[in-house]
């Protein structure tokens, strides 16, 4: 991999006015013609579209990073989370509560995407319906709450109880023996059958998914 080399086409780039998105990681970038006949795709990763955490973290090693290769992002990953992505975000969750309820629209903003890595499983997300919060109380009892609002979520997390699951809402591509549906699942359920969060997903409406 050579740090002129353009990302896209793997072409070597031999003026440096002419390569554009530079990953503040591996200094490669793209060429002018791909930058000509690419504008407007995802493949050039932002660091705006990171998550919260991850951005904090990449911020600290690459001082005033702009922009990170999708190699090098893929790389980051594995190396910080040994290979998982964090399913769900403060920053992801704060976007359901922004986005609100679509019950009743038959195409709406699907938030994140959630996939099998060894299968075919689909969860597209478009509203989170509860979160479920519990205290162990010191007789052994256990008091629960369950809440959909973000907000209350992270003030009942402040008086000591922990967020045990969370209920999302979305269309679900389980199997070829299963039809397409709408339907509830949980961060729980997602966990242990060892799915993932899409990474380069950006938000679209389902339709655009299928077209």
């Amino acid at each position: 991999m050579e740090k002129n080399e353009c990302i896209y086409c793997k072409n070597i780039i031999k003026n440096k006015n002419e390569k554009h998105f530079v990953s503040d990681c591996c200094g490669r970038g793209m060429c002018e013609d791909c930058y000509q006949n690419l504008q407007g795709t995802d493949e050039q990763i932002q660091l705006d579209y990171a998550d919260d955490e991850t951005y904090d973290q990449i911020k600290q090693k690459y001082k005033d990073a702009t922009y990170l290769c999708f190699e090098c992002f893929d790389k980051w990953m594995k190396k910080e989370n040994k290979g998982n992505t964090k399913l769900i975000t403060k920053k992801i969750q704060k976007r359901f509560e922004i986005i609100g309820n679509d019950e009743g629209d038959k195409n709406p903003i699907i938030i994140t995407k959630f996939f099998d890595p060894t299968g075919s499983n689909i969860w597209y997300a478009t509203e989170i319906e509860e979160y479920w919060l519990a205290k162990e109380n010191k007789d052994g009892t256990k008091d629960l709450i369950t809440t959909s609002s973000f907000e209350d979520k992270e003030r009942i997390l402040k008086n000591g109880y922990k967020l045990t699951d969370i209920i999302f809402f979305g269309f679900l591509i389980i199997s070829i023996d299963y039809p397409n549906k709408w339907d509830s699942f949980s961060l729980s359920e997602l966990l242990q059958l060892k799915a993932e969060r899409d990474l380069y997903h950006k938000e679209k409406r389902l339709n655009d998914f299928f077209v």
